[in-house]
């Protein structure tokens, strides 16, 4: 499934694409250069996703919240790397908290 919200800027801010099991680490990778306003990226259940897509996030995509359950070939190292390059990104395992607001506790 594939959703978006644009929060009435016209701008796209989150992307769902859960559940996706075509998406490869090559899409993961263009969509974070090429739709470079995404804060929030949801790819929970995208089996095929690998260390590699994680490592090819670069520090200039703005995404802030990335959502990783379910994608099985994603190893802790992957997110230990990702974490030295973003230590402001919150990386989540659990779907049902990546769509709930953030805290002032959570920043």
């Amino acid at each position: 499934a594939i959703a978006g919200d644009t929060e009435h800027t016209g701008t796209l801010l989150k992307l769902s694409l859960m559940n996706c099991s075509q998406l490869t680490n090559t899409t993961l990778c263009a969509i974070a250069e090429h739709l470079t306003e995404v804060r929030d990226l949801c790819i929970y259940g995208c089996y095929r996703m690998t260390d590699d897509a994680i490592i090819r996030i670069k520090r200039s995509s703005c995404i802030s919240r990335l959502n990783t359950s379910g994608c099985y070939k994603i190893s802790d190292m992957g997110i230990r790397y990702l974490m030295q390059v973003r230590p402001t990104m919150l990386v989540y395992h659990k779907h049902r908290d990546f769509y709930k607001p953030l805290t002032a506790r959570d920043l």
